[in-house]
């Protein structure tokens, strides 16, 4: 809840601070008790704001990153005058509509979604008097058409095969905890100097997804959000033994975003297995991810 004023008349939203896509989000506009202003008449409103960085090209040829930004009315709503035109105190209530395909709200490297609630009031002054609530839109979809999904992809760099299996599932929400092994099968003796797993947020804008000519090719972003240490100081013997890892992992609450792809970009999770071997590059299992922002 957020309030604003505009001379000195103050309007009180009460909105929830989440809020399902599809779902009907109820509103509630009201005046402090101490106004005692007239309302000629009023609206609440649903904005969407999506933002994301793209690779811009300068006069000179150089490159550096830019900001695309675009927002969207989605919902409108009237809000009665003041009951039979006599200046008192004012409440109101208001149904607002979640695009069933948001998209979800997100807060990453490279892209922002964000939601707002607008209550607008005609009291007759010189502008309306307003309040204004963020809103975070989730979802449960249990999958997402053209999302980052790629097929499981390992690198052994010539040292170390590694693989993560009996994962406990590959659809994760805000703090689901993920159980496994890494399984370890080094390709010759000596140091490991560790094993870990990592929890990593992949980011991908497309060519062209900012609609402008100095757009230049595509931008990609890996953040990793959770990691966990699985052993380390480890020496390999001539018989090269296998190793198996067990994990658990807790994926963090909240989650800064869903698997999600649009037309401007593409967030997705993966769950990646690394191992360090002294000069060597790391070798590394991945397994893609679906993650949800709320259980269900």
């Amino acid at each position: 809840m957020q309030d604003r004023s505009s001379r000195a008349v103050t309007v009180i939203l009460d909105a929830p601070t989440s809020a399902l896509e599809g779902s009907v989000m109820a509103v509630r506009v009201r005046l402090s008790p101490r106004e005692r202003a007239l309302v000629a008449s009023g609206e609440v409103t649903l904005t969407r704001t999506i933002a994301f960085r793209y690779r811009q090209e300068n006069n000179d040829g150089a490159t550096h990153l830019a900001t695309a930004r675009r927002s969207e009315v989605v919902a409108v709503q009237p809000l009665p005058a003041s009951p039979e035109g006599v200046a008192g105190e004012y409440d109101a209530e208001a149904l607002l509509p979640v695009p069933p395909q948001g998209p979800p709200s997100a807060d990453t490297e490279l892209v922002s979604v964000d939601w707002t609630v607008r209550a607008l009031l005609d009291v007759g002054a010189t502008r309306p008097a307003q309040a204004v609530a963020k809103v975070a839109v989730l979802t449960r979809a249990p999958a997402f058409d053209g999302a980052v999904v790629r097929p499981p992809h390992t690198d052994d760099r010539g040292h170390t095969v590694v693989e993560i299996d009996h994962l406990s599932t590959r659809r994760i929400a805000p703090g689901t905890r993920l159980r496994g092994e890494v399984v370890v099968a080094p390709l010759h003796p000596g140091p490991i100097r560790n094993v870990r797993l990592e929890l990593v947020l992949l980011e991908h804008v497309p060519r062209g997804a900012a609609h402008r000519p100095d757009a230049v090719g595509s931008k990609d972003a890996a953040s990793v959000v959770a990691t966990i240490a699985l052993a380390s100081g480890l020496e390999v013997s001539e018989d090269l033994p296998t190793v198996r890892l067990p994990f658990v992992l807790d994926v963090p609450d909240p989650l800064r975003a869903p698997s999600v792809a649009t037309p401007e970009f593409e967030l997705g999770w993966t769950l990646r297995a690394v191992v360090s071997r002294p000069l060597h590059r790391d070798a590394f299992a991945e397994l893609d991810l679906q993650a949800v922002t709320v259980a269900g």
